[in-house]
């Protein structure tokens, strides 16, 4: 069976549309991928509607947020009755992050020692009462606070 010149230019001409079509494709991916990058963590970034986080820890338990510079991240937990952003790696305690343990009681470290919320470096929070984050619960991941109380021992 002989092929006909005009069946070879179609799929010549096929080939080609597929072969650009995916040139295009993963152009658009690329820039996608380029601008989910580009995060300005340098100001203070929203986790969520403040009432429905505390509703939610306080029924669940706290809400680990995993760290998307390749920090480790930090935990969204409740001190009374207001919202703080806990981190995972405490300073001076390195390999040795603290998570959360309910059949412990709370926050523990590597070594299962227990910690109140309060014994725990945190980032800055704020919930704003104006403004176009008013209500949301905002945590400044560039401003690190010492414990409001050294843990004991």
């Amino acid at each position: 069976m002989k092929s006909e010149p005009n069946d070879v230019k179609l799929l010549i001409g096929a080939a080609a549309a597929v072969l650009v079509a995916g040139l295009l494709i993963a152009a658009v991916i690329l820039v996608v991928l380029n601008r989910a990058g580009d995060a300005d963590y340098d100001r203070p970034v929203a986790f969520g509607e403040a009432l429905a986080l505390r509703n939610n820890i306080a029924a669940e338990g706290p809400v680990n947020f995993a760290g998307s510079t390749g920090d480790t991240g930090f935990w969204i937990a409740l001190e009374d009755h207001e919202l703080v952003a806990l981190l995972v790696a405490q300073p001076g305690r390195e390999n040795c992050n603290v998570r959360f343990a309910l059949s412990k009681g709370g926050f523990v470290d590597c070594h299962d020692t227990r910690f109140e919320t309060v014994e725990l470096a945190r980032y800055r929070s704020k919930v704003p009462t104006a403004g176009k984050n008013k209500g949301i619960f905002v945590v400044d991941l560039t401003e690190v606070e010492n414990a409001p109380r050294p843990p004991v021992g």
